[in-house]
């Protein structure tokens, strides 16, 4: 009985059941906003990157790749909010 509470407070501490998801929940809502900003045709275009995956932050793949698209994404943000800024190179 004593190890069923104990599970049950190990639970509440790390967050639930659903909070290994959390990561994938952000990664859509990330890419639900880049969609917003018409990233699919702009930046993927200005870049010639291809499109980023639903899971393409929350999975550890290819940290160089990631990092770079990461860069890319958030220069490209902060030139679409009209700051002159370089694109980064690899």
């Amino acid at each position: 009985m004593e190890e069923r509470r104990q599970s049950r407070a190990e639970v509440a501490v790390d967050g639930g059941p659903g909070h290994a998801y959390t990561l994938y929940t952000l990664m859509e809502g990330l890419l639900d906003k880049l969609k917003l900003l018409n990233y699919d045709s702009e930046f993927t275009q200005e870049f010639k990157m291809k499109f980023i995956n639903r899971h393409y932050f929350a999975l550890q793949t290819n940290p160089g790749e990631q990092f770079f698209m990461f860069s890319s994404l958030a220069a490209w943000i902060i030139r679409k909010c009209g700051i002159r800024f370089e694109t980064p190179q690899e």
